[in-house]
């Protein structure tokens, strides 16, 4: 009887408790969640922003192939400029050589190397039928003809892409220069906020990963370069006679490990099967087998050495992932990408594990690593979740964010003016409106003159850009022509939708000027009032912070529009001179897109001086045509390089890569706007948000955040 009593009781509470399995099990998982979705997030957004990201990429591996050419310059003698420039500048020789070497070998010649490899498909499918295996034969055929419409496919995509990948090089380009002038510069400030020792760990693995990653890229260039040659030597002595194509091929197949050597020697398979049959098949798989053992026991150990030391499978795996995420061009960066990735990543551990060792555990068998990058990792998407709720809410609200925006953008540009005029004696009401009507007066016949000479003329301006274009084509070489006009004809296109829309919206646009009108007249008269009752909710050190961080945005903001609307004056001044000089048509239309082009720093000023060049080449001669190409090289280099990084180094505190960056990724988040308000914005970040994390943080900010505090005029500067 007890006992049947003892049964029926409930259990004891320790008997209901969570077994430590599933405890620590759901310990480690939330851990690893957050860090994962974490990691998607930064994935996904790289890929929106998918230029910047392989401009990115492009150029960490130009720096991480050139670097040893850079330093043995140094070494001779070389300052950082000169040394950064003349490795650049052999690099881009080398390139524009090889292209159109490769351009003038290949494309002439496809028509042909595709009926040679039609011929040998279809001399193999009638072999196959003949040994009684037709089924094979068809399958067979069904791939090949898949896989040349996949090739199609991806050639159509590149031509269509043009401006991107003009883009992508173009800025990969600039930011591999400034990498090679100042990566030790970038590596010390990203590297500042650790210790000693954490920093030299990583600062070490970062050199050590480039030099694997560098001597990737320049091992498989030899390796794919010697395929070449040989494979060239032995399709000559066999008399196949698209040898040349077939060997550039081999060339650009040869960056791909494993894939694009099969896919290689199988159109050497096949090229040898339409010209010489079996035999010379048997001849190339010879050929082709020796040169599989001569790279793997002896010239890619003695190419790489230890440069890259990955497991076959986790290239070919590395290869899938980059083929799913970029396609052709994913798969070039996915080898150096992995090299790089599993070089830095032990080091990352150690630094996130506590006491300096990468197997430190927390909370049981947890590893301590996992548990800090789970911990920022949650706060980090909270943090990112709250950021997004923001740009939302405002994007629901563009009626209203838009003329405020303007509206702040001109009053912290106009705001010395105004304290000018209150030094002489004037009231701030009166100062504001005198300020507030001349700019609104000044802008108001900008406009009106701009979209009176924006009509037409700027039609056949773009239209004679377009014409310029589809010329220059006819001195391009075999295989590219067309390009040009092409990529003038996309550009042009554009601008004419933009301006069209501008254009058809003038109603929008008068209420637009006024409401900003009205709004950086109050403004400018009261915005003092408005920050101090804001600021006033907060206390003590909290609101000195965040008053520093307002009055340093304000000043950012300004010095950078009267910088930008200097160097914007100089560049429609230029253009307008150097047209009227030389008897161009349509100089105004054009200064006025150069004007309102030089607000986006860089690209703006590159894309409007083309355009004038461009008009050179449709209606001027060829003395004109040599003259602008000139003007047109000189501007973009000595403003690009010397007049505008000065310029923004001093307004925004910002350096020129970093400007470069921000752009075109502001175009891709917030189009034309986001392009114009990119450097401010982040120039505005940079300065300030050491104010803001201070003001958010619980713990006061250390004395000398005290001392600027003593003088609030002083922004401080972010390095470069």
């Amino acid at each position: 009887m007890d006992t049947f009593a003892d049964n029926q009781r409930p259990p004891s509470p320790t008997s209901w408790e969570v077994p430590s399995w599933l405890s620590r099990l759901a310990a480690i998982g939330w851990r690893v969640l957050v860090t994962v979705a974490l990691g998607i997030f930064a994935v996904e957004f790289a890929i929106y922003l998918s230029s910047i990201t392989l401009s990115i990429l492009f150029a960490l591996i130009a720096v991480a192939t050139l670097r040893p050419f850079s330093d043995r310059l140094h070494a001779r003698g070389w300052g950082d400029s000169k040394a950064a420039a003349g490795t650049l500048g052999l690099a881009l020789l080398v390139l524009i050589v090889a292209l159109v070497l490769i351009c003038l070998a290949l494309i002439p010649a496809l028509i042909d190397l595709a009926r040679n490899l039609h011929a040998g498909l279809q001399r193999l499918n009638g072999d196959l039928a003949a040994a009684k295996v037709p089924a094979v034969a068809v399958s067979l055929d069904q791939v090949i003809q898949q896989v040349e419409d996949w090739l199609s496919q991806q050639a159509r995509a590149m031509v269509g892409s043009l401006i991107g990948v003009a883009t992508i090089l173009t800025l990969g380009l600039f930011l591999t220069f400034y990498l090679l002038l100042d990566g030790e510069k970038a590596w010390d400030i990203g590297l500042s906020g650790l210790g000693d020792w954490q920093r030299d760990r990583i600062r070490d693995a970062g050199q050590e990963a480039m030099r694997r990653a560098g001597g990737y890229v320049r091992g498989t260039a030899v390796i794919a370069s010697v395929d070449a040659v040989a494979s060239f030597v032995v399709l000559m002595l066999l008399g196949v006679p698209v040898a040349g194509p077939l060997a550039v091929l081999v060339l650009l197949a040869g960056f791909i490990p494993y894939v694009g050597g099969l896919f290689a020697a199988g159109l050497l398979l096949l090229a040898g099967l339409a010209v010489g049959g079996w035999p010379t098949v048997l001849v190339l798989l010879l050929f082709v087998s020796i040169m599989m053992v001569v790279e793997h026991r002896w010239l890619g150990p003695f190419v790489f050495g230890r440069t890259l030391n990955l497991h076959p499978a986790v290239i070919i795996l590395a290869l899938l992932v980059g083929f799913t995420t970029g396609g052709l061009v994913g798969m070039f960066f996915a080898v150096p990408t992995i090299a790089v990735l599993t070089t830095i990543t032990g080091a990352i551990l150690e630094v996130l594990g506590s006491g300096g060792a990468a197997g430190a555990q927390v909370h049981g068998d947890i590893p301590a690593w996992l548990d800090r990058l789970a911990r920022w990792s949650w706060r980090l998407l909270i943090g990112i979740g709250l950021v997004w709720l923001g740009i939302a809410i405002v994007g629901q609200l563009g009626i209203v964010v838009g003329p405020f925006v303007v509206a702040v953008t001109l009053a912290a540009t106009f705001l010395p003016g105004v304290k000018a005029l209150e030094r002489r004696g004037w009231t701030r009401g009166r100062a504001s409106l005198v300020i507030s009507i001349a700019m609104w007066v000044t802008v108001t016949v900008l406009t009106t003159l701009s979209v009176a000479a924006l009509g037409a003329p700027l039609a056949d301006a773009v239209q004679g850009a377009m014409t310029g274009g589809t010329q220059a084509d006819g001195s391009l070489p075999a295989g590219l022509a067309g390009a040009l006009g092409q990529l003038s004809g996309l550009v042009g296109s554009g601008i004419l939708g933009f301006i069209a829309s501008i254009v058809g919206s003038l109603a929008a646009l008068l209420v637009f000027l006024v409401i900003a009108a009205l709004l950086s007249f109050f403004m400018l008269r009261d915005g003092d009032q408005a920050w101090a009752w804001l600021t006033s909710h907060l206390g003590g050190w909290r609101r000195t912070e965040v008053t520093l961080a307002g009055d340093g945005a304000v000043t950012i903001l300004g010095g950078y529009m009267i910088a930008t609307g200097v160097l914007a004056v100089f560049d429609a001044v230029t253009s307008y001179l150097i047209m009227t000089l030389l008897g161009l048509p349509l100089a105004l239309p054009v200064a006025i897109l150069c004007f309102f082009g030089g607000f986006i720093p860089y690209i703006g000023q590159f894309v409007t001086s083309m355009i004038a060049f461009l008009i050179a080449i449709a209606f001027g001669s060829t003395q004109d045509v040599v003259v602008m190409a000139i003007w047109t090289a000189v501007l973009n280099i000595v403003q690009g390089s010397v007049i505008a990084p000065l310029v923004y180094s001093r307004s925004v505190h910002l350096h020129p890569a970093i400007v470069l960056i921000v752009i075109p990724a502001g175009g891709t988040l917030a189009g034309i706007l986001g392009m114009f308000l990119a450097v401010p914005v982040v120039g505005i970040i940079f300065a300030v948000w050491r104010h803001v994390l201070a003001a958010v943080g619980e713990v006061p900010p250390p004395e000398p955040a005290g001392a600027e505090a003593a003088a609030p005029a002083v922004v401080p500067q972010a390095p470069t």
